[in-house]
């Protein structure tokens, strides 16, 4: 397969929902994540090494295989048809494009479920997620959604102890203005722990018969 074919168009267009340019990743995980929700939504193509619109800048093939590979694993279960390339482009440097299939299967990333939204990614939505869960039979994916329900609930968890040191601090102030503000951040939290909880047990309610 000629990699060269299609990326003056690719470029031209700029970033979509199925295309995403970057200059280069920091870390694995941030790649990670990238992968993972093109794999949750439609599938794409991510190049590495330019900048919008059509400034190559190039990368180092050797760092970027060691990040992909580390990225790679992270990602659970890992996209099936995910492709990496490196092609030389007109000015002698080399840029990397990672094609990403859809996935017909939840791929969770850290734990963490991503998709693609526009031109960025997102969390993926509890109704979205509960679509992923096969009838009996498909332990695999439900297992996959339970990690993703047991990384929600350690991240509602860190924001209850966040949101109990705001109100610690805001206890200690006497302007009426700032007790508004406490009783607004503390009806958002409870706002927020209800919907995860009855997302919890909606998910759990999924997930226990098809374990069965």
């Amino acid at each position: 397969m000629n990699e060269m074919s299609g990326l003056p168009e690719l470029f031209a267009a700029g970033e979509s929902e199925t295309v995403e340019l970057k200059t280069l990743f920091r870390d694995p995980s941030a790649l990670a994540r990238m992968i993972a929700s093109f794999a949750n939504t439609e599938g794409g193509t991510i190049v590495v090494g330019v900048r919008e619109p059509t400034t190559i800048l190039g990368i180092d093939e050797a760092r970027f295989r060691r990040q992909y590979d580390a990225a790679c694993e992270l990602l659970e279960p890992r996209p099936s048809n995910l492709t990496i390339a490196f092609p030389v482009v007109g000015n002698g440097l080399k840029i990397a494009i990672v094609k990403v299939a859809k996935s017909s299967t939840l791929i969770l990333a850290q734990g963490g479920a991503y998709v693609r939204q526009g031109t960025s990614m997102r969390p993926m939505a509890w109704p979205s997620m509960l679509t992923r869960v096969p009838s009996p039979g498909g332990a695999a994916t439900s297992e996959t959604l339970a990690k993703a329900v047991e990384k929600l609930s350690g991240q509602l968890e860190n924001a209850g102890v966040e949101q109990e040191k705001l109100m610690s601090a805001l206890d200690k102030a006497s302007d009426p203005g700032v007790r508004r503000t406490e009783r607004f951040y503390g009806f958002c939290f409870g706002i927020l722990a209800s919907l995860v909880a009855a997302a919890l047990w909606l998910g759990l309610t999924k997930i226990v018969p098809a374990l069965r």
